[in-house]
């Protein structure tokens, strides 16, 4: 500045427009949001036009502050609700009660919270309980007729019912179209009901619910389900024709706390687990499904070996998943049953173009599996891409498979693998390869080692 004086900085944030300023605070926790009315005038009453709220339990107070949690609790819900009048889009809650008696109190607060928001014409809600005690999500938010995303996490569950003016659970509707179930606490007429009064559901995560043993889903307008489960669970989908993508990740425990499956004592109550998984291959033919992801880790993995799981080459005709076009598999390649399970799949699936798989596994018990093989159709006119991650360079059941690939994908463009750094066998292994018969022309093989 001329003349010796002071510079003065410009404030180019205050001088934005208050409805993106509002849209900026709507982006972070509502405490911190309800912080900026000290800053100046001009910022006293931005924060209360805020659409999305996000009411986080966990932040800190101050030193001084001897309120109790409930307390603490009472007070935001109380200060959101006297200062925030205009519509609110979005809100998420996380909240930690510490013991089941406290959750009561909880509980009756967030009750008349979520009914201000239902007046609001809430579209998405969020409600996580990471504390003790199972909270139950009233019915009338569950059928809110501007809720279109729901998700639920934690110890949490809800009871379906109806509104009074519909006469019986599976009459009554509502305009949830993204349902987001974590850890829940639900049984499976719960889930079932839940589900069926979802009509215009078009995407369901399910991530390792408790207590459901059986998944029941039937969703017209469905198209994007992902399902993750750690329980010994049956899957069953009837009325799913619009499904375009499905993921499905079976651990029959946390991979990180994984036991031998030699030596799991409840092994007996797992049932035939391959006859279950065709049974969902089955289901998914019914439908017009784009794109499929499954994920084994290595204890169902075991539970296939250990059953000695008799998969089919190829599913029956009938039942062939002639829409998918791409296939992403987290499995043990090495695994015998496994290796059955992914020959059944490239035979069951004619317009296949691309095929991703990661390698859980490292150790060889297949021998030449692949060496006795006939390409499928899927392979011969339509497999183009194909990428196998996490291969170890030195084992030997994976070269099979390779070779299999290179020798019968006549139509395949490119097949990329991600390996172990090994650089004294990469040149021999192209050597190897650069031997075989490759059946399409165009083919590019490459080679990458990982970090």
């Amino acid at each position: 500045m001329e003349g010796g004086g002071e510079e003065r900085t410009e404030d180019r944030l205050s001088n934005l427009p208050e409805p993106l300023l509002s849209t900026i605070l709507s982006l972070i926790p509502t405490k911190q949001a309800a912080a900026t009315s000290i800053l100046s005038r001009r910022w006293r009453y931005v924060w209360r036009s805020v659409t999305r709220l996000h009411l986080l339990h966990d932040l800190p107070t101050s030193d001084d502050d001897n309120r109790s949690d409930t307390q603490i609790w009472d007070s935001m819900m109380g200060c959101v609700e006297r200062s925030v009048h205009g519509p609110v889009h979005a809100c998420r809650i996380s909240f930690i009660p510490s013991s089941p008696s406290s959750l009561g109190s909880y509980a009756l607060r967030l009750h008349a919270f979520i009914d201000s928001l239902v007046g609001k014409g809430i579209r998405e809600l969020a409600v996580v309980n990471r504390g003790a005690g199972c909270y139950e999500l009233p019915s009338q938010a569950f059928f809110c007729q501007t809720l279109e995303k729901l998700e639920l996490a934690g110890n949490c569950t809800l009871s379906v019912v109806p509104p009074p003016s519909s006469p019986s659970p599976f009459s009554a509707g509502n305009n949830i179209k993204s349902l987001v179930l974590y850890r829940v606490h639900l049984t499976n007429d719960q889930f079932r009901e839940m589900i069926s009064c979802c009509k215009l559901l078009e995407s369901l995560k399910v991530d390792c619910c408790v207590k459901v043993r059986h998944l029941s889903i039937s969703a017209p307008k469905l198209s994007s389900l992902e399902i993750v489960t750690l329980k010994r669970i049956r899957i069953s989908l009837a009325g799913v024709a619009s499904l375009k993508q499905a993921s499905f990740r079976f651990l029959l425990a946390f991979e990180n706390t994984c036991i031998p499956y030699c030596n799991d004592s409840s092994r007996e109550e797992d049932g035939d687990q391959a006859n279950k998984l065709i049974q969902l291959l089955i289901h998914l033919s019914q439908c017009n499904l784009e794109r499929l992801s499954l994920h084994f880790c290595p204890v169902y993995s075991e539970c296939l070996q250990w059953q000695g799981a008799d998969v089919a080459y190829s599913l029956p005709p009938q039942h062939h998943l002639h829409a998918l076009k791409k296939l992403n598999l987290a499995i043990s390649l090495s695994n015998l049953q496994v290796a059955t399970v992914l020959s059944c799949l490239l035979s069951s699936c004619p317009n296949l173009s691309e095929l991703v798989i990661q390698d859980k596994e490292q150790v060889d018990t297949i021998g030449s599996f692949w060496e006795s093989h006939y390409p499928s159709q899927s392979m011969l006119n339509r497999l183009r891409i194909i990428r196998i991650h996490g291969v170890n360079l030195n084992r030997s059941y994976w070269t099979g498979f390779v070779k299999f690939l290179l020798m019968n994908a006549c139509a395949c463009e490119r097949i990329t693998i991600h390996y172990f750094h090994d650089p004294w066998k990469r040149p021999v292994l192209e050597q190897k390869f650069s031997s075989f018969q490759w059946a399409s022309p165009h083919a590019v093989l490459e080679l990458k080692p990982l970090s």
